[in-house]
């Protein structure tokens, strides 16, 4: 049980698989919420979602310039 991600065809996201609730952040794509999950000090539900967003943002920063 934990943290799966969920792809559609334009977007996907995390979802926990022991409570069946999608939350956080939507992501380009599969790929990109695995880099995310790994950039993370602990599961990624252990996080409120204030806390969820700043490991975002700065997780978009860090992509940002490792694309350049």
């Amino acid at each position: 049980m934990g943290v799966q991600i969920l792809e559609g065809d334009s977007h996907a996201c995390l979802f926990c698989n022991t409570t069946d609730w999608a939350f956080g952040p939507l992501f380009e794509d599969a790929e990109q919420a695995r880099r995310f999950l790994a950039t993370l000090p602990k599961d990624a539900r252990r996080f409120s979602d204030a806390e969820l967003a700043t490991q975002h943002s700065k997780f978009l920063e860090g992509d940002e310039n490792d694309d350049s």
